[in-house]
């Protein structure tokens, strides 16, 4: 085992005496005293460093980095010209170059280029920190095209459940990375589907359940046992509420469907499934209650007033309010002609007054 404190090692032991002490100042001094005569790596080293700038304790890390200097020790010269900038008035040209001539002795330029403080001093600094950016991002990408390779992989073998590991640890790499968040957004449906699959008999020459037609007794205690692994399910994983109420819609299990999308968070996608939930459930009164929700809060939207006055006309019609209903859908229409779909509608009601 090296001898060196790993980086790892310090922020775990920085945790633990902080709990001891529940005071850092304690916390600094103790980690101070056990490494006065410690080797540290340099990553480990950076990470003691950002506790004690993160405290304050800008003195105390500059007299600390100084005595390892001493020792020839390699040191963060980046925290370290910080620290030395926010603990002094004024700080002279002469130990502004002895910065610069330590850093490059010891091939840290580059470290030293994370601290502003010099960039007047040294023009060599700021190229320094856009090709630190530049070494992270392209290192960066190549780590992501390799873990998206993986994925693929995974993928292919339909190794879902790794494929899901996998993408837990890219969505902290990289959050709200475009394509990360379609991939995990692509497993989760993929989860949902397979979960249910695995649950359903395969269907005998018929559809699992008819559209609109009553369910026979041994379909609906099937469907009782899926929603209830579905419950059990989301329990753990909350976010695959919104694909089971999306397939028990597709089974015409509205009743179910609405239950589960109960557990779903609120987000522009779940909350207008509420609606079609409601809306195909024929629980007409409940889609007016939770149309006037949707009022309020996409109030910024405009697109928002358009589809829940068709959504509301529908409601309104299902309750027998088949005049208003028809005015909704012509004032719609009046506001925005290119409305296929309202105009197929309203054909279709029209006739039926017929």
């Amino acid at each position: 085992m090296s001898q060196l404190r790993s980086a790892s090692t310090i922020e775990m032991e920085i945790q633990a005496l902080l709990v001891h002490f529940r005071e850092p100042d304690l916390a600094a001094d103790a980690l101070l005293k056990k490494y006065e005569n410690e080797k540290l790596s340099l990553p480990a080293f950076e990470t003691l460093a950002s506790f004690l700038l993160q405290c304050g304790f800008f003195a105390t890390l500059t007299d600390f980095v100084i005595r390892k200097l001493e020792s020839s020790a390699i040191v963060p010269w980046g925290h370290f010209a910080e620290a030395l900038f926010l603990s002094s008035a004024a700080v002279d040209a002469e130990i502004k170059s002895a910065l610069l001539d330590g850093a490059e002795e010891q091939l840290l330029l580059s470290h030293l280029s994370r601290t502003h403080n010099l960039d007047h001093f040294e023009e060599e600094l700021p190229r320094q920190r856009q090709l630190r950016r530049s070494g992270f991002q392209e290192k960066n990408e190549l780590l992501k095209k390799e873990l998206l390779g993986q994925l693929e992989v995974l993928r292919s073998q339909g190794l879902f459940q790794d494929e899901e590991k996998l993408l837990v640890k890219l969505s902290r790499l990289f959050p709200n990375d475009p394509e990360i968040v379609q991939a995990s957004k692509s497993i989760k449906e993929k989860l949902a589907m397979d979960f249910v699959s695995k649950r359903r008999p395969q269907p005998k020459n018929k559809p699992l359940v008819f559209f609109h037609e009553p369910k026979d007794p041994e379909t609906a205690a099937l469907l009782i046992n899926i929603e209830k692994s579905m419950q059990d399910a989301i329990k753990k994983k909350p976010e695959l509420a919104a694909d089971f109420a999306v397939a028990q819609l597709q089974w015409d299990n509205e009743d179910a469907a609405f239950r589960l999308a109960q557990h779903s968070s609120s987000s522009t996608e779940n909350d207008w499934l509420k609606a079609e939930i409601l809306l195909q459930g024929r629980l007409f009164v409940n889609l007016l209650d939770h149309l006037t929700w949707l009022e309020t809060a996409y109030a910024d939207d405009p697109e928002t007033v358009f589809s829940i006055q068709y959504l509301r006309a529908q409601a309104l019609w299902g309750l027998n309010q088949k005049n208003t209903a028809i005015e909704i859908l012509e004032g719609l229409i009046q506001t925005r002609p290119e409305y296929r779909a309202a105009h197929s509608l309203l054909e279709e009601w029209k006739e039926d007054l017929l």
